[in-house]
C-alpha cells in the first residue's frame, strides 16, 4: 500500500510541478519575474473604490418592464451552482466566504432569467458580508442593506438586465422595511456608476484599502460611515 502524503509534501510538490513548468516554456527570468510579483502581492495590496448609498425613503424610479427576461429570487443551490460554473471566466464571482456569510446572514440573490437560464444576479447583504477588497467581515446595521456584486453576462449586457436587478432589489428591500442601502464601485466601473447614479444612488465617499503583510487600513471608516 502507498503511504499516504503529507498536506506539505503535497503543496511542495504542486508548487514545484508549476515552478518547472513556468521555468520550462517560458524561461528562467520569467519564472523570476511571476515568483517576484507573487511576494509583493502578498507583502502589499491596496484597492480603491466610491461608495454610494441610497435612501429609501425617496421615490424609486421605476425601470420599464423588459421582454424577454424576468428577475426572481434564486434558490441556494441554483445560483451558487452558476456562480462556480462561469467562476473560471469571472473570478470574483464565487467567492467561498461570500457564500458562507450569505449563509450565516441571510443575503438575498436575484436573478435575471432568459428562456429559463440564469443571465446575470445581484448580492444583497444584511447583517453581516464578507467584504473581498478587505478580505473581511462588515457588520451592517438593522435595516440597512448593502449590495456587494452585481453581474451580467457580456452577451446580456447594454440591454437593461442591471437596472432592473437594481430596481428589483430595491422594491425588494423597502418591502421589507429597510432604510437604506450601500453599494461600493470601483472607478474604473464606469457602467456600474452610471446604472447605480440613475437608480438614485449617491456617492458618499472614496475609501483606499492598504494592507501590508497581515496589517489592513482604510482610508476612512466604513463602518462609522454606514452607521450614520
Amino acid at each position: 500500500m502507498l503511504a499516504k502524503m503529507s498536506p506539505i509534501r503535497s503543496i511542495f510538490g504542486q508548487y514545484f510541478g508549476k515552478s518547472k513548468e513556468i521555468i520550462l516554456t517560458k524561461g528562467l527570468w520569467s519564472f523570476f519575474g511571476k515568483a517576484i510579483s507573487k511576494c509583493t502581492e502578498l507583502a502589499y495590496t491596496t484597492n480603491v473604490a466610491y461608495w454610494f448609498c441610497r435612501d429609501l425613503s425617496d421615490p424609486i424610479q421605476h425601470v420599464p418592464e423588459r421582454t424577454g427576461f424576468h428577475v426572481e429570487v434564486s434558490t441556494d443551490e441554483r445560483i451558487v451552482n452558476w456562480l462556480k460554473r462561469h467562476h473560471k471566466a469571472f473570478g470574483w464571482l464565487y467567492i467561498p466566504e461570500e457564500i458562507t456569510a450569505k449563509e450565516a446572514y441571510g443575503h438575498h440573490y436575484l436573478t435575471a432569467v432568459h428562456k429559463g437560464e440564469i443571465i446575470g444576479c445581484i448580492k444583497i447583504g444584511v447583517n453581516g458580508i464578507y467584504v473581498l477588497d478587505f478580505d473581511r467581515i462588515l457588520r451592517i446595521p438593522t435595516r440597512t442593506a448593502m449590495i456587494y456584486d452585481t453581474f451580467v453576462l457580456p452577451e446580456y449586457r447594454r440591454k437593461g438586465v442591471c437596472s432592473c436587478l437594481i430596481d428589483e432589489s430595491l422594491k425588494l428591500l423597502d418591502s421589507e422595511g429597510y432604510r437604506s442601502v450601500w453599494c461600493h464601485v470601483p472607478p474604473w466601473n464606469t457602467p456600474s456608476i452610471k446604472a447605480y447614479s440613475r437608480a438614485g444612488f449617491k456617492r458618499m465617499a472614496r475609501i483606499r484599502f492598504v494592507r501590508i503583510l497581515a496589517f489592513g487600513f482604510c482610508s476612512r471608516s466604513v463602518s462609522k460611515m454606514i452607521a450614520m
